[in-house]
């Protein structure tokens, strides 16, 4: 004999159960997409950063001569890294670096190189843009970010 009145409680619970379980399931997808761009990100500064040394490396084993404004680039498969030469006084110039990944991720790095000696002095890098600017032979670096300015003299 069945009485009308009493109701099953498992669907019930199953259905608070899985209502508990969709959010706990979903800041767990979270974590891991975070996680999986972090990593991605990860990979192309070192990619970023090996592909700028060896460009420096590669620089400074040939044997360039100091040209005003001359672009000198190197590729690597897809990826880049363009040397600009931006000042020579008393044989020493003010050399810009570039690093661009076909992905887009970039990289700028600047230094002071004396010719006669081969040596680098200055050396600084930034990792979003930059806009360069030279004014009577002193280098101005503004870096978009607020209202920092950093002057290299």
């Amino acid at each position: 004999m069945r009485i009308r009145e009493e109701q099953g409680f498992i669907y019930p619970l199953t259905m608070l159960i899985c209502l508990l379980m969709v959010p706990i399931v979903l800041h767990q997808m979270n974590l891991y997409l975070k996680e999986k761009r972090f990593i991605y990100e990860q990979e192309r500064l070192l990619q970023v950063e090996s592909l700028l040394q060896v460009g420096m490396k590669e620089f400074l084993r040939n044997e360039q001569e100091p040209t005003l404004d001359e672009t000198i680039t190197y590729f690597y498969n897809f990826d880049k890294i363009t040397f600009t030469v931006h000042d020579y006084k008393d044989g020493v110039s003010f050399i810009s670096v570039k690093v661009q990944l076909e992905s887009g991720h970039e990289r700028i790095a600047g230094f002071h190189y004396d010719w006669t000696n081969s040596t680098v002095d200055y050396y600084w890098e930034v990792s979003d843009s930059v806009s360069l600017l030279i004014l009577d032979g002193k280098e101005l670096l503004k870096k978009r970010m607020g209202k920092i300015k950093l002057i290299i003299v």
